[in-house]
């Protein structure tokens, strides 16, 4: 009898154990929901506010939605851009940049990113991370090369990559919804043309 009172005592100790367990992920992953939402359509996007300084973003961050740090004379960006989960426009436009915080391929609901007029010399593979990337601006750079790793990237649909020093494109373009294609001023030969529009048959390039 006591081994069967013993028995049932370390059963409901064990299934008290599993129900608090549950109930915490519950609560993590209820907790991560509500930290990062679904991105707003673009017509409810341009109706919420631009912060125009990090630190006032940092303030609010899960109501920032759009952060504007251009020509600011940055030389880096800080980590904790990754506290702004929500964000789906960025602009670093016109700085110092020469390279990107890991944390940053973090923001999943980002959309649009300006890199222009920086000083980077190359594009790190972890780009390719943002999945719902739409519109992406790396013009006025010093890029020879863009990563492969831009065919992660299955909703681009704006590839602006200007006064570099482009020879070529990655093949895995193709496996995005690319239609505009803006690469004037690069080092591309009619040769590389003639092949990137046979690459690209359904974008508007402009060379």
């Amino acid at each position: 009898m006591k081994q069967i009172e013993k028995y049932e005592l370390e059963k409901k100790s064990k299934f008290s154990f599993m129900y608090k367990f549950l109930f915490l992920l519950f609560f993590i992953f209820s907790n991560s929901l509500k930290a990062q939402q679904i991105p707003l359509s673009h017509e409810k996007l341009h109706q919420q506010p631009t912060f125009y300084s990090l630190e006032d973003a940092l303030k609010v961050p899960l109501n920032v939605y759009i952060l504007d740090l251009s020509e600011q004379n940055l030389d880096s960006l800080s980590s904790e851009i990754s506290k702004l989960k929500n964000l789906q426009e960025l602009s670093l436009y016109k700085n110092n940049l020469k390279t990107l915080p890991k944390e940053l391929w973090e923001l999943k609901n980002l959309e649009e990113l300006a890199l222009e007029d920086n000083l980077f010399e190359k594009l790190p593979a972890e780009i390719g991370l943002l999945r719902n990337l739409d519109m992406l601006y790396v013009g006025s750079n010093r890029l020879t090369e863009l990563p492969e790793e831009l065919g992660n990237l299955k909703r681009l649909s704006f590839l602006g990559a200007h006064n570099n020093q482009l020879t070529t494109l990655p093949k895995t373009l193709i496996d995005t919804e690319l239609v505009i294609l803006y690469v004037p001023n690069n080092l591309f030969s009619e040769a590389d043309k003639k092949a990137i529009r046979q690459l690209f048959p359904q974008c508007d390039i402009d060379f």
